[in-house]
């Protein structure tokens, strides 16, 4: 997220990518030192995994094998 996009990354982008059936949206906040990963599911995002602190990995369930360490980022 940046300040300038954050409102609208959090609310129409995610309203986007539901529509067209992204499988996965990946929302990583600096300012917070966090990350949160939604896996569409019956047609709605859902939060599956959520990361705080700046310490901790994410998974991909679209990309197999695919993990980010978020220390690395913050």
């Amino acid at each position: 997220l940046s300040p300038s996009t954050a409102y609208y990354d959090l609310r129409h982008k995610k309203e986007i990518y539901e529509r067209f059936a992204v499988r996965e949206y990946w929302i990583l906040d600096p300012l917070r030192r966090s990350a949160e990963v939604y896996e569409l599911r019956e047609s709605k995002f859902m939060l599956t995994q959520d990361v705080r602190g700046g310490k901790g990995k994410i998974t991909s369930q679209v990309l197999g094998g695919f993990e980010l360490d978020i220390t690395a980022l913050y």
